[in-house]
């Protein structure tokens, strides 16, 4: 039967959009609210803020956490290979971003695993199972219970689940479709962690990803270890409000994407991570910024942005330059 070709549609992925370069008026709603108008940025583009929340008690003092990163040799991925029962032998795979990747064939389908020299963030992967180009009938993916005890199962039978891992969720992790039918092939089970009742925010976690006849096809994995390294003041959370609508001290880069309002619902304190490409000596607080935003063309999307709750000399004293 000749199977009918579809078009990846993938996942949506909200992320925080920034506004270094709008004028800002403030229309503030919530209590505890800072004055009502900021002096405004440099641009042509207006974006109103509505302060729908309330800001949160801080402490004096948080802790500063330092990363401690494995030596990512071939050895190091050759033996994290074996975990997944592959076998081969490793080689550096992008330069770029300290890749280093083993592939194996020999059960009859391809199956890799990279690790990130950086980060020691770890990602399997089958790729022509997690990633068809086509296909024309749903998969039968587990349910969401039974996805979550899949993959407890999955981590803990290769002594893979970090002892402070919390189940967040199951959500759809592909679909391919097109204009008339979609289909979804995978589901990921994912994981979170907090530091002392602090989310870890940013681009940590632990996904299982799950398709048909609940196969784990895959596992992403940026846990970088830490230990505690020293306590630290931070800013205000109406310092840190300022900033995010001056455009100043933003922990992520940009979109092109220009909103009309953002209305900010939540504020809250987090310890931000890194992608596991990038280095990263230490893992600081910030300050979390979550709400609904609505774009140029009147449409309403999540919105989540992270400033940086550590002032300038507390950055310096680390020798940390955002």
């Amino acid at each position: 039967m000749t199977q009918k070709r579809l078009m990846i549609l993938g996942i949506a992925v909200t992320v925080a959009v920034l506004f270094a370069t709008a004028t800002v008026w403030i229309d503030h709603t919530g209590t505890n609210a800072v004055p009502s108008l900021f002096p405004p940025s440099e641009g042509d583009h207006r974006t109103t803020f509505v302060l729908n929340a309330t800001f949160p008690k801080i402490s004096d003092s948080y802790l500063v956490y330092k990363t401690v990163t494995p030596e990512v040799t071939t050895d190091f991925v050759e033996d994290i290979g074996r975990t997944f029962g592959l076998t081969g032998t490793a080689k550096p795979y992008i330069e770029a971003t300290g890749e280093i990747c083993l592939v194996d064939g020999i059960k009859g389908v391809r199956e890799q695993v990279s690790v990130y020299r950086y980060s020691g963030a770890v990602v399997y992967e089958i790729p022509d199972k997690g990633f068809p180009t086509y296909i024309d009938s749903q998969p039968i993916l587990p349910s969401e219970n039974d996805a979550k005890e899949i993959a407890l199962d999955y981590l803990m039978n290769r002594n893979l689940l970090p002892r402070d891992a919390e189940f967040t969720n199951v959500e759809v992790n592909q679909i391919i479709g097109n204009a008339t039918v979609s289909y979804n092939v995978t589901l990921a089970v994912r994981f979170s962690r907090n530091f002392n009742d602090i989310p870890v925010c940013g681009h940590d976690g632990l996904s299982v990803i799950i398709g048909n006849n609940s196969e784990v096809l895959g596992l992403v994995m940026n846990w970088r270890a830490v230990e505690p390294y020293k306590e630290i003041s931070i800013k205000t959370p109406e310092e840190a409000y300022k900033e995010l609508i001056a455009g100043k001290n933003r922990v992520q880069p940009p979109l092109e994407t220009m909103l009309d309002q953002a209305t900010i619902n939540e504020i809250s304190i987090g310890y931000w991570m890194e992608p596991r490409i990038n280095k990263q000596e230490f893992v600081l607080p910030v300050y979390a910024f979550t709400g609904t935003a609505i774009d140029s063309e009147g449409r309403e999307e999540p919105f989540r942005d992270f400033v940086s709750a550590v002032r300038s000399e507390g950055l310096e004293s680390l020798g940390v330059v955002y």
